[in-house]
């Protein structure tokens, strides 16, 4: 499992989870992952199933960030998830990214319908916590 912590977590305890459940065993193409973000106020869990390609671009556009720290639109093709880094500062030593984790709502409900918006987690993260997040995911997939 991914875990990211918002660097303010010990006042506000908001943290997101990743962890991947299952690669499709048939051919490899589907990744299914399970989605928690946590806050002091709620815990929400969803499911996800999306192609292996696009969840390996999520994670190829997730470096591209950390490594130009310029901000990004994270997502997957398929509807369910998807992350929006809206700016790094620096603060001390450390460059800080803002990231809006959503989860859409519309594809839960009883209609079936993406709407890219749903219950959302904002968060501040330093740039070793993405990074760690990142190669976590990458690890835990490569483990299938």
């Amino acid at each position: 499992m991914a875990e990211l912590l918002d660097y303010g977590v010990k006042f506000n305890s908001c943290k997101i989870d990743l962890e991947i459940e299952k690669i499709e065993p048939k051919d490899e193409t589907s990744v299914t992952f399970n989605v928690t973000l946590v806050s002091k106020y709620s815990t929400i869990k969803e499911k996800i199933t999306c192609l292996k390609n696009d969840f390996l671009f999520m994670l190829e556009t997730t470096q591209d960030i950390i490594n130009t720290e310029n901000p990004s639109f994270i997502s997957t093709n398929e509807p369910g998830f998807f992350m929006e880094v809206t700016n790094a500062q620096k603060l001390e030593n450390e460059t800080l990214f803002s990231v809006l984790f959503v989860l859409d709502g519309g594809i839960f409900g009883p209609n079936q319908v993406s709407t890219d918006t749903g219950p959302a987690l904002y968060m501040m993260v330093t740039k070793s916590q993405f990074q760690t997040f990142k190669e976590n995911l990458v690890s835990e997939l490569d483990s299938f």
